[in-house]
């Protein structure tokens, strides 16, 4: 669709979220408490389930992560501009 030089990853099952420590496990009982919103938008009725924070993160060729923005409030996210700052100052 797009002619990206770069790598944009998708999270389903939140398995890199969990290896940056940026989701949990719900409990049983969370869930069902959450069952309307946030694990159902995570399309997990396995157990564990994950909630991911969102978070976007600029990490370069050699892995290491150059720029990060999560808050807690889901309802905040990275501005563009400091993405694409964090994207030019890899080159």
């Amino acid at each position: 669709m797009y002619a990206l030089d770069f790598t944009v990853l998708g999270d389903v099952g939140s398995a890199a979220a969990k290896t940056y420590g940026l989701a949990f496990d719900l409990s049983d009982d969370f869930a069902v408490a959450c069952a309307s919103s946030a694990s159902t938008c995570n399309a997990s009725t396995a157990v564990p389930r994950p909630l991911p924070l969102p978070a976007t993160c600029v990490i370069d060729r050699g892995g290491v992560i150059r720029w990060a923005f999560t808050d807690t409030d889901y309802t905040k996210r990275a501005e563009p501009a400091g993405v694409f700052a964090a994207l030019d100052a890899l080159r």
